[in-house]
């Protein structure tokens, strides 16, 4: 486990960036991230679609690449809410709706 989520009070966005340097490290899966993600309460759920937009536009090039945009848009479609939708779409992806628990 990573420093990170051993600190009392880390916000959700930061433990989610932390989850997914796991998940492209091979530490953890992508299903992982996901269900993290999914139990965030509903007032932090914007924050993370807004990290999980950022991190899939901003990762272009390298040999991750194409996996932190897999991985990204994976966890967005899962989320399934309004503004998750949002994301996808200005990522260039299709969208189901999906609610949010």
């Amino acid at each position: 486990m990573s420093p990170t989520r051993d600190v009392v009070g880390t916000s959700h966005p930061e433990v989610l960036a932390d989850l997914l340097g796991d998940v492209l490290a091979g530490r953890r899966t992508t299903a992982e991230l996901t269900a993290f993600a999914a139990a965030a309460p509903s007032a932090e759920v914007p924050a993370l679609v807004r990290f999980l937009e950022s991190a899939a536009r901003h990762d272009r090039s390298g040999p991750g690449a194409r996996h932190t945009r897999s991985a990204c848009r994976e966890v967005l479609t899962a989320l399934g809410t309004p503004e998750a939708l949002a994301a996808l779409s200005a990522l260039g992806e299709p969208t189901t709706a999906r609610e949010h628990p």
